[in-house]
């Protein structure tokens, strides 16, 4: 009979969507240990376990049924444990989950979107006024970070998750750069610059970029799943 270890598991779940992660945890046929390893699945995605196990509790009216469950049928199938009376459900996206899930997606998309507003519009004015390679080269930085979100929440496997540990290496150095900076500058300027416009920008612009720095940290550290799946063809 196939041996189940956590690895298995992790590497099967892995490539399932959350609704049916969910799916199986409302079943409530799982094992132990599968059921700590979809939990934990959930939680690479941003889903925490209370979260995950509300969203599976909300279920539709119940209908009793016997279902048979012959012994070579764990055989064939290891990652769900035995039974004889369960409840069958009609399967249907968890509702209150799927408008959080939305909600969270809805924002980051909206981030994505705006950063790329900003980057296009930079480089327009990079092109028209002619500012040199190395505004191009950090233009270029923006763009590749940008695309390390976008691979993120779109869950797919881009390149390798040390080119996004660099990309976030290379964009939090400089903005730790930037801040020292602008704290150098606060301390010898005068007032009327301190509290000028062009300073509330550049503290501005260091405070959008956590989100990204956030999403590559997890894209780079954090989704291990991702970059556990064979690389597309």
């Amino acid at each position: 009979m196939l041996e189940v270890t956590r690895e298995s598991l992790q590497q099967r779940y892995a490539d399932l969507v959350d609704a049916e992660l969910l799916r199986r945890l409302r079943a409530d046929s799982l094992t132990d240990l599968a059921r700590d390893v979809a939990l934990a699945e959930l939680a690479q995605r941003g889903i925490s376990a209370e979260t995950a196990l509300a969203a599976a509790a909300e279920v539709e009216p119940v209908v009793e049924a016997e279902l048979d469950f012959p012994t070579d049928e764990f055989e064939r199938n290891p990652y769900q444990a035995p039974r004889g009376t369960t409840s069958v459900a009609a399967v249907s996206a968890p509702s209150s989950f799927a408008k959080k899930q939305s909600l969270a997606d809805w924002i980051w998309w909206g981030y994505a979107a705006y950063i790329a507003v900003l980057i296009a519009l930079s480089v327009y004015r990079w092109l028209s006024l002619r500012q040199g390679l190395a505004v191009g080269g950090l233009l270029l930085l923006n763009a590749w970070a940008l695309a390390g979100l976008i691979g993120w929440r779109l869950r797919r496997r881009w390149l390798h998750s040390s080119v996004w540990v660099a990309c976030l290496a290379i964009n939090a150095a400089l903005a730790c750069l930037g801040v020292r900076e602008l704290a150098r500058v606060a301390a010898a300027a005068p007032p009327e610059i301190v509290y000028s416009p062009a300073m509330y920008q550049a503290v501005g612009n260091v405070l959008l970029g956590l989100p990204l720095f956030w999403a590559l940290f997890h894209y780079g550290f954090l989704s291990t799943p991702i970059w556990r799946r064979p690389a597309a063809a």
